[in-house]
């Protein structure tokens, strides 16, 4: 079958696509995906202890994952716009299911390592296409509000790992972590197979590309510097900014802070729950946000919900030993920090044209996966130069202002494209 059918047969199985089932089928992928991504940071204390190694050494083991999304984000993502979403979204979750499971049985930390950089490579491969194809088979007038749903997944599998992980590991051990963050992704492989369609805006970018290619029939993938236009740069580069902050202390505090609260005197499991309230606060903010789209511009609310996430974090740090109001303060700061990714991500989608839409989400989550890298090496430097918690904690209130800054100015730019239309 030549590229022209191929394209028309799956933009025919995307058109008959419901809209819902396509979110759900994205929603269970990003569920897996924060689960996964996730993972390591609820197991890394019973690890260290097991494993008499010290605790700051899982910095390199954080890096190294999310080393992996940012390749898989940068370089496997973006290639969908070549192939399509569906091949790309498949073959990730394949990816980093496979080496999940591969973790279980893992017998030191070099191994981990090495598994954790290829599972985030299947991670990041899958995210900006979730995000794409939820875009692309949505109503203009529901977009944004979609995709902060289905995205919400993420967040969703996070807090789903700490409460499996919490009741779980003590009785079964950590390797259950991985044999189920491994074994389930495979099997939704299967559904995704025979009921995940390609996007309709796909099949039709490409339909158009071969017509205007009839000599060689390839379709040239876009380059990144297409987004570096005169009409996509200032953007480009604020979107950028804010998913690096936010990005930045979201896997700081989900990498530490289990271990933190452990070194307080928490317990193992108190700690990890107390880490997915992060998470849960991330899918209620993103579910409050995407319900307030409809009366208030959603990049005001986001800066608002960063703004936020701020007061969170400070409280967060100045909390000592209430952990009644630890635990609030770290919902409430999920809520502003991880509902704010939510709802950009539906914002990003709308920024662009669909030719590079995946390449756009892919290196906005790309580069924040930059700081998804520093952020948990920083925060093992700061641990092993004997910062308070306190210290720990409150320095993240920074670039989350920054995130907040970049959202108003992404805003006042929208705000200054009309008036020129106009």
């Amino acid at each position: 079958m030549d590229r022209t059918s191929t394209s028309l047969a799956g933009t025919q199985m995307a058109t008959r696509a419901v809209p819902g089932e396509v979110a759900f089928w994205c929603a269970l992928v990003a569920l897996l995906d924060g689960f996964d991504t996730q993972a390591i940071a609820y197991v890394a204390p019973v690890l260290a202890e097991a494993w008499r190694i010290p605790a700051a050494s899982f910095g390199m083991v954080f890096a190294a994952g999310l080393l992996g999304l940012t390749v898989g984000t940068l370089f496997v993502g973006p290639y969908a716009d070549k192939i399509g979403r569906r091949p790309v979204i498949i073959g990730s979750t394949i990816l980093f299911g496979g080496f999940a499971l591969a973790t279980a049985y893992a017998g030191s930390i070099e191994q981990v390592l090495v598994l954790r950089f290829l599972t985030g490579i299947g991670l990041g491969g899958a995210m900006p296409n979730l995000i794409a194809l939820t875009s692309e088979v949505s109503s203009p007038t529901a977009r944004a509000r979609m995709v902060t749903i289905m995205f919400s997944g993420y967040p969703l599998g996070a807090v789903v790992g700490g409460f499996v992980s919490a009741a779980l590991i003590g009785k079964f051990g950590w390797q259950v972590v991985f044999y189920l963050g491994g074994g389930l992704p495979l099997l939704v492989a299967l559904g995704l197979l025979l009921r995940l369609p390609e996007s309709p805006s796909f099949g039709a970018v490409s339909q158009k590309t071969i017509a205007q290619e009839p000599t060689s029939g390839v379709v040239t993938p876009p380059s990144v510097s297409e987004l570096f236009r005169s009409d996509h740069r200032r953007t480009t580069l604020l979107v950028w900014l804010a998913y690096f902050c936010t990005l930045l202390v979201v896997f700081t505090m989900t990498a530490w802070l289990p271990t933190l609260l452990k070194q307080r005197g928490m317990s193992v499991s108190l700690s990890i729950v107390t880490t997915a309230l992060l998470n849960l606060g991330g899918v209620m903010g993103g579910a409050l946000l995407s319900a307030s789209v409809r009366r208030f511009h959603p990049l005001s609310l986001i800066a608002a919900s960063y703004a936020a996430a701020v007061f969170g974090i400070i409280v967060v740090a100045a909390s000592g030993g209430n952990g009644q109001l630890l635990m609030v303060a770290t919902f409430l700061t999920g809520a502003g920090l991880v509902g704010s990714q939510l709802l950009m991500n539906g914002v990003v989608t709308e920024l662009y044209p669909t030719r590079i839409r995946v390449t756009a989400v892919g290196w906005a989550l790309g580069v924040g996966r930059v700081g998804t890298v520093l952020g948990p090496l920083i925060g093992g430097f700061f641990l092993s130069q004997g910062w308070s918690y306190l210290a720990m904690v409150a320095w993240m209130a920074a670039p989350t202002a920054v995130a907040a800054l970049a959202a108003l100015l992404l805003r006042r730019q929208g705000a200054a494209k009309r008036e020129r239309a106009v």
